[in-house]
């Protein structure tokens, strides 16, 4: 196989954020997103911070949408419908998850 075509076979990954309120957190988790990702997209449950603008400046390539319902959960199914990629990786606002483990999640 040619290295040409390995590349081409390399899935596609997204980063699903979900967020409300994460303001004060939401750049660090952003900064530390790994440059490879195909995606990042974050589903706000409608915050009255600046969460959408924070996250912004940290990422202009960000794919924002807002979420239709209330609750983590639907935010997560709403995300998850969104997505682009062929493996979807949640990391928390909030900085409870370490970008820095992605390749460990998606390396099976």
């Amino acid at each position: 196989m040619k290295a040409r075509e390995k590349i081409a076979l390399k899935p596609r990954v997204t980063v699903l954020i979900c967020s409300l309120n994460e303001g004060a957190t939401v750049a660090s988790v952003l900064s530390g997103v790994p440059r490879w990702v195909h995606e990042v997209l974050l589903v706000d449950g409608h915050s009255t911070d600046d969460t959408v603008d924070k996250a912004r400046q940290v990422r202009p390539d960000i794919h924002v949408v807002y979420q239709p319902g209330k609750g983590k959960g639907e935010a997560l199914r709403h995300g998850v419908q969104k997505a682009s990629g062929d493996i979807i990786v949640t990391l928390d606002a909030d900085g409870q998850t370490d970008p820095a483990e992605m390749p460990k999640f998606i390396e099976p």
